[in-house]
């Protein structure tokens, strides 16, 4: 999929924007009471996440664990994507009771 150092960055960089991103419109609809949309946002966030993990490994394999600063940043930030999507799940849960 990637075949460039850089090219897996700038992905994983985007992935991880678009997941933060979707991650936030689904709790804002769930806080709205507008739970279908909030899990049509969370399936596009979870996609993300997908990606972004995909990006992930091949940021690794491409670099052989040689990171920037910035990468590794952004390395550090893919891993915590579960938890934020997780906090969305919880404002939906809240939203349908």
């Amino acid at each position: 999929m990637y075949r460039h150092t850089q090219e897996a960055l700038n992905g994983l960089k985007t992935e991880i924007k678009a997941c933060k991103k979707y991650v936030d419109l689904a709790t804002q609809q769930a806080q709205k009471g507008n739970v279908g949309n909030a899990i049509q946002f969370l399936e596009i966030a979870q996609t993300a996440r997908t990606c972004a993990n995909q990006a992930h490994e091949a940021l690794w394999d491409l670099s052989k664990g040689q990171l920037s600063d910035d990468a590794f940043d952004r390395f550090c930030e893919a891993e915590t994507l579960s938890q934020v999507i997780h906090k969305a799940h919880k404002a939906i849960q809240q939203a349908r009771f």
